[in-house]
């Protein structure tokens, strides 16, 4: 999905224009939509969760620790905004194309999900949550101080992905942990709330950032903003 789409949309900018690539992405964003809402899953009710006389959920942002866990999503989310910001501006200034940089990240994504989905861990959620922003971290500082190189910038790009996607899913996952059942969906949304808000957030400041200060500033408030 992230790795293909920006390729895909890379090929239809370069073919016809940008009017093509955001009409391209609306019509996959529509027909994706209605495959979801045209699934029978879509329109079963779950059971209802069985509870004590008088029980009450305790909403998510009342529960202890959740509130700072949105806070890490936001940091790791504005980091995430940040770099591909950055994978989009470095593209064409001897890089690579910004499809194909974008696409690194995505994939190096996708290698750091499989590889912590694959293994049985023992830790609590708050240190496999630290493992990853703490090498994110590492991995953004060390990119300052490296020539931004066609070879250099794509395995940068990849390493940073392949620590980001292990932080958002143990991030949902601890934000289960955190919360009630009956609201767990809640908990999700603002999970998923905070992460858009940081990409948001990282991107606006990123452009700012690069245009008055260039490339490897931008990716020291990345690393800031995910410490």
């Amino acid at each position: 999905l992230f790795t293909l789409g920006p390729l895909v949309a890379g090929v239809a900018v370069a073919l016809a224009g940008p009017c093509a690539g955001v009409l391209l992405t609306a019509a996959l964003a529509l027909a994706g939509t209605l495959g979801v809402a045209a699934s029978p899953l879509a329109r079963t009710t779950p059971p209802a969760p069985v509870r004590r006389p008088g029980e009450q959920p305790v909403a998510p942002l009342r529960a202890p620790g959740f509130a700072r866990l949105l806070v890490v999503m936001f940091g790791v989310g504005t980091a995430l905004g940040g770099i591909e910001l950055v994978a989009v501006g470095s593209g064409g200034q001897g890089g690579g194309s910004a499809g194909t940089l974008v696409a690194t990240v995505a994939f190096g994504g996708v290698v750091g999900s499989v590889a912590y989905g694959r293994r049985t861990w023992r830790r609590s959620p708050a240190v496999q949550l630290g493992v990853p922003c703490t090498a994110l971290t590492c991995t953004l500082l060390a990119a300052t101080a490296l020539p931004a190189t066609p070879v250099l910038l794509p395995v940068a790009l990849f390493l940073s992905g392949l620590a980001i996607t292990p932080a958002l899913v143990v991030g949902y996952g601890f934000a289960d942990q955190l919360t009630d059942r009956p609201v767990r969906a809640e908990a999700g949304a603002l999970v998923s709330t905070a992460n858009n808000l940081g990409t948001s957030v990282g991107a606006a400041g990123t452009a700012l950032v690069v245009d008055h200060g260039g490339v490897a500033v931008a990716l020291v408030v990345a690393a800031v903003a995910t410490a």
